[in-house]
């Protein structure tokens, strides 16, 4: 078939540069007979660690499937990054395992992590363990931890996700009406690490949190409750001159309504109290 060549293939390369990024070596072999790809090994090995993949892929008209697991172990993060193009710097020794099967515009997903000596941006962190299971439009994280120092960041429960293997348009249920069950738990946590993501407008943030919050609802009407209390908090923004410090906060959540049980803070010598209520308006959540 001219249109759609049968193609064998087995190499090795030693010592290469991949989208510059040094490896010992690199071994493939595969083939492809009609519309399936078998990938019957893909191992990319760096100095300690080494990526492996393997599986098949069916590009068929009416039967576009495929079956792939991937597995990593102690690999270098800022050189698997810089491999897919990533540009936010990320730093740290991952091992990894990974399936995909199922229908390419739909597929299963399960996947398991584990980051040591981790850094994302300018949040350095001690480990990380992930892990998830991805299934008709459901993300379930089986366990999230975060760990800085013995004080650690965790999460767990389901999430309604969009997800196409191939990046394609498809027609799948909507997901806004499907129920959200999530829970974020925060113990003894630095609040520094939010900073990352608001980097115009926080100059500095810190203080000891612990929260424990529940994300329920749908993606249209989401609801939040639990509890936060921050301690000994700094507070210094771009846009306001004076420096927030000893920044103390209980906030209780209950079903989008946010009682501020006690809140008080220094700014230069002031020393301001504040207690109350006001509902917490959550836009139509986009995962």
């Amino acid at each position: 078939n001219y249109t759609s060549p049968d193609l064998y293939l087995s190499a090795l390369i030693e010592d290469v540069q991949l989208e510059k990024v040094p490896l010992n070596s690199i071994e493939v072999k595969l083939d492809k007979i009609g519309s399936v790809i078998r990938i019957n090994q893909l191992r990319l090995s760096q100095r300690k660690g080494e990526l492996v993949a393997g599986g098949w892929i069916n590009l068929g008209e009416d039967n576009k499937n495929l079956d792939i697991h991937l597995s990593a172990d102690n690999v270098d993060l800022s050189q698997l990054s810089n491999l897919f193009g990533i540009e936010e710097e990320i730093k740290g020794l991952a091992s990894f395992k990974a399936e995909v099967t199922g229908d390419i515009d739909l597929p299963n997903v399960s996947f398991s992590a584990k980051v040591e000596k981790g850094k994302f941006q300018d949040f350095i962190f001690d480990n990380l363990t992930f892990e998830a299971l991805y299934n008709q439009d459901i993300l379930e994280v089986k366990q999230f931890i975060l760990d800085k120092e013995g004080h650690q960041i965790k999460g767990k429960g389901k999430i309604p996700y969009e997800f196409s293997f191939m990046g394609r348009e498809k027609i799948t249920p909507s997901l806004a009406e499907i129920p959200i069950d999530f829970i974020l738990t925060l113990e003894n946590t630095d609040l520094s690490f939010i900073s990352m993501f608001f980097k115009e407008e926080i100059k500095q943030l810190q203080g000891l949190t612990n929260a424990e919050l529940e994300l329920s609802g749908t993606l249209n009407q989401p609801i939040l409750n639990g509890s936060i209390a921050l301690t000994e908090g700094e507070v210094e923004l771009f846009q306001f001159p004076a420096k927030i410090s000893d920044l103390n906060v209980l906030l209780q959540l209950e079903d989008n309504l946010v009682k501020i049980k006690d809140t008080n803070f220094q700014i230069d010598q002031y020393r301001i109290y504040a207690t109350g209520e006001f509902a917490l308006k959550i836009c139509n959540l986009k995962i």
